[in-house]
């Protein structure tokens, strides 16, 4: 019975760790740990400069919308993800921060099951709050590794107007990400 019980423990042991190997592995075989990490800490940091000509355009603009618009065609076919609205509980899960004290609206689009190192969020905050510090400042807590069992190959923290875009994936997804949100 012991000997049956030890095997029982030993599978369930197996398929946990076999359920959390990191899928930028599996992608590509070439990869090696070590240009992993050499790509993760050269890209954590990275603040990109917005264009800044249609901010007028993303104060009236839906921002369940522009997550809409940013998101689509750039999510990897293997995710099904799903967008949700950020209240201030789950605030700090995705933008590291404390919710702002004054209003602010914003949305997550995420994989709905999972370890996968994938989101993308956005946030509007009012007009008196002093968008570029709390940016640097989520950009500073940024953590790529907070999922269980997968780490984002690159990040990006993202300003236009009163609105920041917060990204974490692989590196073609944070790219296009930021490429659309400057575009809108």
């Amino acid at each position: 019975m012991k000997k049956l019980l030890l095997i029982l423990m030993a599978l369930v042991i197996s398929v946990a760790m076999i359920s959390c190997t990191n899928t930028n592995d599996v992608q590509d075989p070439t990869n090696n740990n070590q240009q992993q990490t050499d790509n993760l800490e050269g890209d954590k940091n990275q603040n990109e400069v917005p264009d800044t000509s249609n901010d007028e355009q993303t104060t009236s603009m839906d921002l369940k919308e522009m997550l809409t618009q940013v998101v689509t065609g750039i999510t990897p076919e293997e995710l099904v993800v799903d967008t949700a609205e950020v209240n201030d509980e789950m605030f700090p899960g995705f933008f590291f921060v404390d919710a702002p004290a004054s209003e602010y609206e914003a949305y997550v689009s995420m994989p709905m099951i999972g370890s996968i190192a994938h989101q993308v969020a956005i946030v509007r905050v009012s007009d008196n709050t002093d968008t570029a510090a709390l940016a640097s400042e989520m950009e500073a807590n940024l953590d790529p590794r907070k999922w269980i069992c997968a780490e984002a190959e690159k990040t990006a923290v993202v300003t236009k107007d009163n609105v920041i875009l917060v990204v974490m994936s692989t590196a073609d997804v944070v790219d296009a990400a930021v490429e659309k949100f400057n575009a809108l």
